[in-house]
């Protein structure tokens, strides 16, 4: 059964299945007002009416909200928030015998879930930063970037992930504020070309922490400087490739599932077993490109802010130095040249 609803519509039905009244009218034109992409507004909101826990979690265009009922135990509601049938839903690997579907027919079920099933829809905590110096570039564009690692993670339905963007108006200072309060157990930093100094002052602060987070660095300044960072910081991880695979596994990672030499694209300062010595050598995981894909959609969460500082977002299909080209049509390339053109490019005033 296909839901023709809109989003907010079926989170107000979901709400009236688990709780046995539905918002008032109040509190739902509340709800409404409350823009799909804004999950932690969402998730505050929803705090207010649930009676148990609860995860709001997926990619945008395929949100889904698992929520505790009130008898509480292994009782929960599942609500695909697209209208779409559960049994549609590539359901990640980890869910197999930890979360179960009463009528994967429907957009909205019963479903029985194992407490570790419980705990991994709300961890790992992972924040996502990306750095800038706005007086050298004051033009902000929508940061791709960590939106796509955003809605990887997302797509894994584990954990729950926030963005944080300096070319928006976040400043350095709230990010380490926003490290402090909500102590995240996974940090990733995107830094490019012009941020070293950054890049160094907001690793020196995550280390010095008295429980650091699992740091990751990205962007094409750390994939240059790997060696002087991991000399300088010998636990932090260096994402040497495309970004999405090595976020979804080092949520697989978080949770014990996979080793540290299986995640994907990494490069990392380990201790090598020597004939009597112990030595420090860089490692380096296999690196594997994003997936080949034409729904290319990025999570959305800095949209409105990037409209807000009048800047400008803009969707290709091709990445420059640390963005896999995608694949371009026919007629939009000369023979012979890598694909680069956009296939759609549409840019707001200034």
């Amino acid at each position: 059964m296909i839901s023709s609803a809109t989003p907010h519509v079926r989170l107000l039905l979901a709400i009236g299945a688990i709780t046995g009244a539905p918002p008032s009218d109040e509190d739902s034109r509340l709800l409404q007002r409350i823009p799909e992409t804004d999950l932690r507004s969402l998730a505050k909101a929803l705090g207010l009416w649930l009676p148990g826990r609860f995860s709001i979690t997926g990619p945008l265009e395929r949100r889904i909200l698992f929520a505790e009922r009130s008898d509480g135990g292994s009782a929960w509601t599942a609500a695909d928030l697209s209208g779409q049938p559960h049994a549609t839903r590539d359901w990640p690997r980890w869910t197999v015998g930890r979360i179960t579907v009463h009528h994967p027919g429907h957009w909205l079920s019963a479903a029985t879930l194992t407490p570790d099933a419980a705990r991994r829809l709300g961890r790992p905590r992972i924040l996502l930063a990306a750095l800038y110096h706005p007086e050298w570039f004051p033009l902000p564009r929508f940061s791709l970037a960590i939106s796509d690692l955003a809605r990887s993670a997302r797509m894994t339905l584990s954990g729950r992930v926030e963005l944080m963007d300096m070319q928006l108006g976040t400043t350095f200072d709230e990010i380490m504020t926003a490290v402090r309060d909500r102590a995240p157990d996974i940090v990733g930093v995107s830094a490019t070309f012009g941020q070293h100094d950054l890049t160094i002052r907001l690793l020196d602060q995550l280390h010095a922490l008295p429980q650091p987070p699992v740091v990751i660095a990205g962007g094409s300044l750390t994939a240059r400087n790997e060696s002087l960072l991991l000399e300088r910081y010998p636990k932090l991880l260096v994402a040497r490739g495309a970004g999405e695979p090595t976020i979804a596994d080092m949520i697989a990672h978080w949770h014990g599932d996979l080793p540290l030499d299986q995640v994907r694209g990494i490069g990392y300062t380990g201790a090598p077993r020597g004939a009597g010595t112990l030595g420090i050598a860089r490692r380096k995981t296999p690196t594997q490109p994003n997936k080949a894909q034409t729904d290319f959609l990025p999570e959305l969460d800095l949209l409105d802010k990037t409209f807000a500082c009048k800047g400008v977002a803009q969707l290709e299909t091709s990445r420059d130095a640390h963005r896999r080209a995608r694949s371009a049509p026919a007629g939009t390339r000369a023979p012979g040249q890598v694909p680069s053109l956009s296939i759609f490019r549409q840019s707001w005033p200034r």
